[in-house]
């Protein structure tokens, strides 16, 4: 009976949704860097477009990226603040084939990039002589496990995070291609209890994984002393309610507008980027006491937080919220902070012993207010305790457990 390499001897190789350097934080980059301490990981960038190129290519994120899009230098570099074994792979410039139709010419032209794709990863297979290795698909069915690699991977992995048939930009094509990654999946890792029910309709070896934090840094928030943000100068008097993170289709506008109404006597602080209009139709960008700060750095969110006197996640209820299981309740419960939130799924009711549910606007503001006239050291505590067992650390752990478990079964 034969049986695999283990885990220790392996690299890893992440082909992700998300790129290591976009503007929200990403699952697959955080659990990355934690792996890369004990292994060698190649984050593989999804690839731009033709299209985002001449749309964007004054863009930062597209500028920095030019040569290796023209080849003129390698594909794959390392950044000095990033573990030494974690190497971020940029892909070529892919055709866009999102708008078309599902059938022949989407097909053909898919083809064409995965064709592309696959090559400069050969070439850093043969670079890095890169031979035992997992194969983690997060989130991006398009391209699947581009099963013509020259080296086949030990195990494949998909990691789902999100319920891809809500997911504004992938859900024409994703949900057909995602249950194809499914079935060819050895391992699949869901991020809640709702994508675990899912997956299982389909894949056989399921596992549930939910989303972690940074815990040192948020943590931050609690130990050191951070300036004032420049939003918050003036704003001395006033108590601070506070969200991090994209605001878009899934925040419940209607509810915001409500609390914002309710606490007039109070900042309603609302940190990162904005999507879509329902933010001015809403009208909750005329009120005076809402601050807009736009898109932040994750490392500058600890002194958001420091400021803040309570934090909120206000999702609306629907089909998309309940298979999410938020970054970011582990982000507040690690800065000590007191969170209200809507019950929008399993995954945020097993968090009621340590924050406050509200499913109606009233409740949520009445919450609000209980949270922050009830500060006291012991409850913190418990939030931070809470934390502290929800760490990437913890969840890179349980992954080389998953994996190795895996890895153990002898070969047929």
């Amino acid at each position: 009976m034969d049986y695999h390499t283990t885990i220790e001897n392996s690299d890893v190789v992440i082909f992700a949704l998300a790129r290591w350097d976009g503007r929200y934080s990403s699952p697959a980059f955080s659990l990355a860097k934690k792996l890369a301490i004990n292994n060698r990981v190649f984050y593989i960038d999804n690839p731009f477009t033709y299209s985002d190129y001449f749309k964007d290519k004054f863009r930062p994120q597209i500028k920095k990226r030019f040569n290796s899009f023209l080849q003129i230098k390698q594909p794959f570099f390392q950044q000095k603040d990033l573990p030494e074994n974690l190497f971020l792979v940029t892909l070529p410039l892919a055709l866009p084939i999102n708008m078309l139709p599902e059938g022949k010419m989407y097909n053909l032209l898919k083809e064409v990039n995965s064709t592309r794709i696959t090559k400069v990863l050969n070439a850093v297979i043969e670079e890095f002589s890169i031979r035992d290795y997992i194969l983690v698909n997060c989130f991006n069915p398009f391209y699947g496990f581009l099963n013509s690699l020259s080296q086949k991977p030990l195990l494949k992995v998909y990691y789902t995070i999100d319920e891809i048939t809500q997911s504004n930009y992938i859900k024409k094509h994703g949900p057909r291609l995602e249950k194809q990654v499914l079935s060819e999946a050895d391992v699949t890792l869901a991020t809640s209890r709702k994508l675990v029910a899912n997956c299982r309709e389909i894949a056989e070896h399921v596992h549930y994984f939910p989303n972690a934090a940074d815990f040192r840094l948020f943590n931050r928030a609690l130990t050191e002393q951070f300036e004032r943000p420049a939003e918050l100068k003036g704003l001395e008097d006033k108590r601070i309610i506070c969200y991090t993170g994209h605001i878009e289709h899934r925040t419940d506008y209607k509810l915001l507008y409500h609390l914002a109404k309710a606490h007039a006597d109070k900042i309603i602080l609302m940190v990162g980027p904005v999507s879509g209009t329902e933010v001015n139709t809403s009208g909750l960008a005329d009120l005076a006491n809402v601050v807009f700060t736009g898109p932040k750095a994750i490392d500058e969110l600890p002194a958001y937080l420091q400021y803040s006197h309570c934090t909120i996640i206000p999702y609306k209820r629907n089909k998309l919220t309940a298979s999410i299981y938020p970054l970011k309740i582990n982000e507040y419960l690690a800065a000590g902070k007191a969170v209200v939130a809507t019950p929008f799924s399993e995954d945020i009711q097993s968090f009621a012993e340590v924050i406050q549910l509200a499913d109606n606007e009233k409740s949520f503001a009445a919450e609000v207010e209980t949270a922050i006239e009830a500060y006291d050291g012991a409850t913190v505590e418990r939030r931070v305790a809470f934390a502290r067992q929800n760490t990437w650390e913890a969840r890179a752990d349980y992954f080389r457990d998953i994996v190795k478990q895996h890895l153990s079964a002898p070969v047929k």
